[in-house]
Formats: structure tokens, sequence, C-alpha cells
């Protein structure tokens, strides 16, 4: 700093011989010759010395410990910095779902679509407590048990396949297995394309069969069967089934078709005779065949022509 004209300051200290006034009080230090040259530091008002935030630069907030800022000196949060926060009251089963830019908290219940799932089994119910329900098998004919494994009851009637013939020669169920100890396959409408009858036979064997059938009207019992024949005839060889309209519908059961003993069917059911009008005829009977060899397919077809229209429908009881 300069200095112009005469300058007699009167401060507290002492002056030595070089003309030097070294200060005391609340300024210490030093000012000596000419140009006047300043050393000083003040740590006191009128005795009492400064506080700590006296010499601290509050703009800089590593240098702030203690103490409590006013809301208004905080910074609003953003995505990429840190800021202050509004409180908000707990409300149970809610958890925080968002914090705005204004430093405001939301909080919501979950709902259902913000679960997700994945391939473990922690979390599923057990014997001992609730839980999760186990991924599903992926197969129609297993439930979920007591033990919470997939299983395959035993003893029930569970449907296998379905076949809808249209203009077919035969229908064919193949890769039949121990699986099931018994067979049961329901016919509904068949009709066939020319007036003639419907057999069965066994792993496209075409000899070794016997069989037997009656069918009934208001007036008359048919009986029909034989004991060496190349197929198994479900409704006889005498009255042939409609062509249109009602055709045939049934059932018909095959016993432990993976014996290696003469296996056998039963079958029943009803049928529209091609030779009157609305003739119908229930049916009754039964077959096997003497060959030694286990029952993997059953064959339906008709003794003439194709089989115009019908479902046939496979069912099989787990052993």
């Amino acid at each position: 700093m300069g200095i112009a004209g005469k300058f007699s300051p009167k401060l507290p200290g002492t002056q030595n011989k070089n003309n030097t006034l070294t200060l005391t009080g609340d300024t210490t230090g030093t000012v000596t010759g000419d140009p006047m040259s300043l050393a000083t530091t003040t740590t006191k008002t009128n005795g009492v010395s400064f506080a700590p935030s006296a010499t601290t630069d509050t703009t800089n907030a590593a240098n702030i410990s203690s103490g409590t800022l006013p809301a208004g000196r905080l910074p609003n949060p953003s995505a990429s910095s840190l800021g202050g926060v509004e409180s908000i009251a707990a409300v149970a089963h809610n958890f925080l779902t968002s914090i705005s830019t204004s430093g405001v908290p939301t909080q919501a219940q979950p709902a259902d679509s913000d679960i997700s799932f994945s391939n473990i089994t922690t979390g599923n119910a057990s014997s001992s407590q609730h839980g999760f329900c186990p991924k599903l098998s992926n197969t129609a004919t297993t439930y979920l048990d007591g033990t919470g494994a997939f299983t395959t009851p035993a003893g029930n009637w569970q449907k296998i396949t379905r076949t809808v013939a249209s203009s077919s020669s035969s229908v064919v169920f193949s890769s039949l297995t121990t699986t099931y100890q018994a067979y049961c396959i329901l016919i509904n409408n068949c009709i066939p394309a020319s007036a003639s009858h419907l057999h069965i036979t066994f792993n496209a064997i075409s000899a070794s069969y016997m069989w037997s059938c009656t069918n009934y009207n208001t007036t008359t019992q048919g009986i029909f069967g034989s004991t060496s024949d190349s197929k198994i005839s479900v409704n006889g060889e005498s009255n042939t089934i409609n062509t249109t309209g009602t055709g045939l519908s049934g059932i018909v059961y095959m016993f432990s078709p993976d014996t290696t003993t003469p296996q056998a069917i039963s079958y029943n059911g009803i049928f529209n005779n091609s030779a009157g009008t609305n003739v119908t005829l229930p049916f009754i009977g039964g077959g096997w065949n003497s060959g030694t060899t286990a029952i993997t397919s059953i064959t339906f077809a008709m003794s003439t022509g194709n089989i115009s229209t019908g479902v046939f429908e496979l069912y099989g009881l787990l052993a």
C-alpha cells in the first residue's frame, strides 16, 4: 500500500532503533522502514479470539464438519448428483418408488406385475410352509401331489390322443406301452364312404382272430362270430353302417395288451343300419387274438372303402 505525506500511527507495541515497530495486542506483526512494510496477523477483536469459522472458507463444503445447514442451502438432487430430500411418512406394505428432482419421494404398494420369477426353487411351498407353486411339468397327464412334485396318478383313465377321420383308409393307434394296464377307444359317429362293417386288427396281423357279436332291433336279434378270422368285426357281418347322417358310435376296451397270452377286447355301442330307414341297432361283442406277441398298435378300418368321417379317442388306464 502507498501512504502520501506524513503518517504517525499510534499502535500498541515497541519501536527499536532500526525504526521497526513490533505490534502486540489483537494484531501482531511488524511495521518497518520507508516505504512502510506491514507484516501482521489479527486473531482477536477487543481481546476476544475469533471463532473458528472466522478463519475458515465456508464456501468450501469440505471445511464444514459440524452444525446444521438450513434447507435453503441444500441443492436439489438430480440423476447424477446428490441433494436434499424431503422425509415421507411410512405406510405399511409400501415401498419407495422414486425421488423427484425437487427432492420429493413417493411410495406405493407392489402390484402382481412387479414380481419377477426365475427358475429356482427358493420360496416354493413345502410340507412345512406356504410358498410358490413349483414350475409346471408341461405334461397334461401329471398333477401336483402333496410332496410338491408332479406325478401321474395311478388307476385313472387318461386321454392319450384323438384322431379325426376324413376319407381315411384306417385309424391307427400305435406305440401302446406298459404304462397303461388297459386301453379304451371312444368312437363317435363313424361313417363309412360305402355301406360296410367296422373291423379291428392288432399289430397289423391278419390272422388268428376269434370274435362274436350280437345286435338287435325291435324284432330281430342277430348273432355273428368266427373262430378263425383275419379281423374282429365290431358290428357283425350282416348289417352294414349307414353312409349318411348317423353312423356308428361305441366304446372298445382292450385288456392287458402287454401280455404274451391271447389278448382280448370287448365292445358295445349303436349304429344306424344302411339297409333300412332310421333303423338303429345296438350291438355288444368281444374278441381276441391267439398270438403270443404283446399288442403295440390297434387299427380300425372298414370292410370296404374308407372311413368318411368319425372321431376316435384313445384313453389309457394307469397301472
